[in-house]
């Protein structure tokens, strides 16, 4: 499934109710939410390498045992699929 990023609530949880800091909301024309590094940077690869990305969002996945973000699909208890879906609006290799 891709991400297309339209449904009420984004992917972007980062436990204990956080957010990630680089979620972003109407940024993105035919998306409602958006990752401001991946609109940034045009990859996730170029995302994954970056500064911000490795102080601010690293941490936490290493904390959780989750490998990747991006196209990454979530459990259930972390917030579901809920940007997922079948028809895509792509920012970058999303």
């Amino acid at each position: 499934m891709i991400c297309h990023g339209n449904n009420d609530y984004h992917c972007c949880s980062l436990g204990e109710g956080g957010v990630c800091v680089f979620l972003e909301e109407h940024t993105v024309e035919g998306r409602r939410w958006a990752c401001g590094l991946l609109r940034r940077f045009k990859t996730w690869d170029k995302v994954h390498r970056h500064p911000l990305w490795l102080e601010n969002v690293q941490p936490w996945l290493e904390k959780y045992d989750i490998k990747d973000c991006g196209s990454w699909p979530q459990p259930d208890s972390v917030g579901g699929l809920c940007c997922y879906e079948e028809t895509p609006v792509s920012i970058g290799d999303d």
